[in-house]
């Protein structure tokens, strides 16, 4: 009872202060006139008798003081003029303020950034109800994997063998019989873009494959009209439907209810009744893929039972899987036999994490070395404003001040700094949070991202965190300084004959570490900047200047099969005679695009073995031309290959070294897909999907004579304005079909800088933060010179007195700057040479311990420390030795 009595009192004491102050003047008066009626009674002049009283009752303030005391209101006032003092005293120092506010900001701000991104990218499940009890369905396998044709993601395992997380559709209706363990089990395939036509207008739109129990699956409710239902995977019906995006039904129909029910028509395949809801797209499709056992590329998804582990659901699967695999390729028991892998669905199918979660995390200890850096140079700057400060806290200490006290001031100043630090940093935070995911996206594309940084409530309790884990982290130097202090040495002379070599040895080795920081972190960039540089470098074996790409994607229910071959010819012809059009050709994978299609082949006729796999481009006539990709032996396709003709093909000198070596291949065969092409030259080698990757073994198929063509990228080399030229282009495209889309407009350079957008954020990001700790440093190195300069003012005049030249008291101060930078040097290169096996992956053309990278980082770290000593060196020089012997 008493607890919640002095609880109440505290809270009222808190939260209706003048109240209370009211009612301790109003009992102290009563008691004093109380008092003084006494006294009078007892035959006391008024005066007289009021003196008397206030005498008996003591002072006011101290009465009221203990009053406060007892409602535990003196802490907080305190602290109140704690914050108050220690406002007045970063106000009285600007430039000291401003610098250290600074550094926090950038350091915490950075620090932000990064953890939003990592959250958006990384952690963050989906936007479902439960989404850990969601299970992705994968397998692995040997090298020698039982399928031959896949579309979606798949990697080599650290054993040599295959992972993926694509199905074959009749696999998928055997799994999802299978109910012992998942409530529902559902299948998706992501598209990417489609040609979507409402009331006349077409644009582009991101499209996907779902089955019908897709949303209850993922216990996702409709906004309006009505979700996908089990009743609507009906193959051949007469009726599709299919639901659109919350955004998207924002942005076409202004949230109007009435566009539920609406007409859309999708890559015109069939009308689609639509219902704003969620995404994805779903539209039938009829034909091969849903009975073909042979390709695997749909992904599958489950929703554990309660109760029902991911352990439990792998164990249960791996029977049903395995049965399934058996029954539908049941003439594949030679090759490796895939092994069922249940992953995490609970972010989906988790891309961002595959692709940037080691980037961020390296991207995280980047960001961590520049705040380290900051509260490194916070904390020496604080350590010398305690130095010039001792006499002050050292009267306050024989005033009879606690060390509790006089730490608690430090720290609230500290806090102070860092509060501010971290409100700049919030904001820096937020204005830059989807900086990296801009500099990801590439310059042709809008909104295609998968993410966006958002600074919600997690991020911004880590921020705080973060602020007040680096507000402490900066403010132990200085604090155990003060407590350190011997008043009466302090009180002597303004404090001169103070022991101060401790304390100036903590701030060197303070600007040391921060040396040390800076190097390491200018290593890593140096080496990300090499990297960016040797993967520019890597010859391409193509012309990449002046070639202009375009996309184009013909409806499927008005080109279908040679209708669809004859007007890629026909548009390949028309843009190859617009003037200013040096060549001009299409394919199927542009180059250095980052996609790939690899495929069996069997040479002279033979069945394709496991291991007999090549990467495969579907291309037009004059795509070597185009391109600029020398024919070494035999020909290129010429007029003469066209659909009715014997199948061609043209493969690179990869493909020669792995299928043919030290043999001629002209007039040799190659099987793929139940036909027979005949070699008929050999190409120069170029890079594929990415420049990281290995040459792979390559044969280029004539686009008419490689069955029916999707979306084709067209190559246009121009002699002129790369404008005008595009102007012709869809004045082409229209006069042919003025419904045909012309999208993803680049040149060949802007698509070699897309593969590279992750290699050019790194090296933005690490310049910046190497740019940002040269100049923590700098400030750490100018900082701790000027102090000693300010603090060794005797010794200097007296050396000067006693012969010294200027230019030695230069080269001291100089040389002290450069051997705190050089001993901070050597320990971050030994700190750099530690960490970099886990960037060591992330490299290309270059080892972590490059001589010239790390020459070139402590070259510029001894420059930078030079010059941070240079000005305090250089007023110690010119400093009056008459009025430098008076200086205290």
């Amino acid at each position: 009872m008493n607890v919640v009595a002095s609880l109440r009192s505290w809270m009222r004491g808190t939260f209706r202060r003048s109240g209370v102050e009211q009612q301790m003047d109003d009992e102290l008066r009563f008691h004093i006139e109380s008092c003084t009626d006494d006294l009078v009674r007892a035959g006391l002049a008024p005066e007289e008798a009021r003196q008397r009283a206030c005498r008996e009752f003591g002072g006011v303030e101290v009465q009221k003081e203990e009053c406060r005391d007892a409602l535990g209101l003196r802490l907080l006032d305190e602290l109140v003029a704690d914050g108050r003092y220690a406002c007045r005293q970063l106000r009285r120092s600007p430039g000291f303020t401003a610098v250290a506010v600074l550094s926090l900001a950038l350091g915490i701000g950075a620090t932000s950034a990064i953890f939003s991104l990592m959250e958006a990218a990384v952690w963050k499940p989906i936007a479902v109800p439960e989404p850990e009890r969601l299970g992705l369905f994968s397998w692995v396998s040997g090298p020698r994997s039982l399928m031959n044709s896949s579309w979606g993601n798949w990697f080599r395992t650290t054993t040599g063998g295959r992972a993926s997380t694509s199905f074959s559709y009749p696999i998928v209706d055997a799994l999802k019989r299978q109910q012992q363990v998942f409530g529902t089990v559902f299948a998706f395939k992501p598209l990417g873009r489609v040609t979507a036509v409402i009331d006349g207008e077409a644009e582009l739109v991101q499209a996907q494959l779902v089955s019908g129990d897709f949303y209850s699956g993922l216990g996702v409710a409709p906004i309006a009209g009505r979700a996908i239902a089990p009743q609507d995977d009906v193959r051949g019906g007469t009726e599709t439907v299919a639901v659109i995006s919350d955004g998207y039904w924002a942005r076409r129909f202004g949230r109007n209810p009435s566009a539920v029910g609406t007409t859309i028509s999708v890559n015109q395949v069939a009308p689609l009744n639509t219902q704003p809801l969620v995404l994805p797209w779903r539209y039938a499709r009829t034909g091969s893929l849903l009975e073909d056992p042979d390709y695997w590329w749909v992904l599958v998804m489950g929703r554990l039972k309660p109760g029902v582990s991911h352990a439990q659901a792998q164990s249960a699967m791996e029977v049903a899987f395995q049965q399934a695999v058996k029954a539908t390729l049941p003439d594949r028991t030679d090759r490796d036999q895939p092994q069922f892998r249940l992953l995490s669905g609970s972010r989906g199918q988790d891309n961002l994490r595959e692709e940037f979660a080691t980037p961020l995390f390296v991207l995280v200890a980047l960001a961590g070395l520049v705040l380290l850096i900051a509260c490194a140079n916070v904390a020496s700057l604080l350590l010398a404003r305690a130095l010039v400060r001792r006499r002050e806290l050292s009267l306050r200490l024989a005033l009879g001040a606690g060390r509790w006290r006089i730490m608690r001031q430090l720290l609230t100043e500290g806090l102070a700094l860092g509060v501010s630090g971290g409100a700049l940093g919030i904001v820096l935070a937020y204005w830059t949070r989807n900086a990296i995911p801009d500099l990801l996206l590439p310059s042709w594309a809008s909104g295609e991202l998968q993410f966006n940084a958002e600074f919600d409530v997690r991020v911004l309790l880590l921020t705080i965190a973060v602020t007040i884990a680096t507000t402490v982290f900066s403010s132990i130097a200085p604090i155990w300084q003060s407590l350190r202090v011997e008043i009466n040495a302090a009180l002597k002379d303004g404090g001169r004959a103070a022991p101060i070599a401790p304390a100036a040895l903590r701030g060197k080795w303070l600007v040391v570490f921060q040396v040390c920081l800076s190097v390491s972190l200018l290593i890593g960039t140096g080496l990300f900047v090499r990297t960016l540089s040797n993967l520019r470098s890597v010859s391409l074996g193509f012309r990449p200047e002046r070639v202009v790409l375009f996309t184009i994607d013909p409806p499927r229910a008005r080109y279908v099969s040679h209708a669809r071959r004859a007007l890629f010819e026909r548009l390949d012809q028309a843009v190859g005679a617009i003037p200013g059009v040096e060549a001009a050709s299409l394919s199927e994978t542009p180059l250095l695009s980052g996609g790939s299609s690899r495929t069996r082949v069997g040479l002279n006729g033979r069945t394709a073995g496991p291991k007999d796999e090549a990467w495969v481009n579907n291309v037009g006539r004059r795509f070597f031309d185009t391109m600029g990709i020398p024919i070494l032996i035999g020909r290129s396709f010429d007029e003469h290959d066209r659909e009715t003709s014997p199948p061609v093909a043209v493969v690179n000198q990869q493909f020669v070294k792995e299928f043919f070596p030290n043999e001629n291949p002209i007039g040799s065969t190659i099987r793929n897909n139940n036909l027979l092409y005949e070699i008929v030259g050999v190409c120069g080698d170029t890079p594929f999907g990415r420049l990281r990757a290995p040459i792979p073994p390559t044969f280029y198929r004539h686009f008419a004579q490689a069955g029916e063509p999707g979306a084709m990228t067209f190559e246009v080399r121009t002699a002129s304005n790369q404008t005008a030229v595009m102007s012709g282009v869809r004045a082409v495209v229209r006069a042919i079909d003025r419904d045909l889309p012309v999208f993803d407009v680049r040149t060949q350079t802007q698509q070699i800088d897309a593969i590279l957008s992750r290699e050019r954020l790194f090296v933005a990001l690490t310049s910046a933060f190497g740019t940002v700790a040269l100049v923590l440093a700098s400030i750490g190195i100018y900082g701790l010179m000027a102090h000693g300069v300010s603090r060794r003012t005797n010794e200097i005049g007296i050396r000067i007195v006693l012969g010294a030249e200027r230019r030695d008291v230069l080269v001291m101060i100089l040389r002290e700057a450069s051997t705190l930078a050089a001993l901070g040097a050597a320990i971050g290169v030994a700190a750099a040479a530690a960490l970099s096996r886990y960037i060591r992956a992330m490299l290309f053309g270059i080892t972590p311990a490059d001589p010239a990278t790390i020459g070139g980082a402590v070259a510029a770290m001894m420059l930078v420390a030079l010059m941070a000593g240079w000005l305090p060196a250089r007023r110690a020089s010119q400093l009056d030795p008459m009025i430098a012997l008076r200086h205290e």
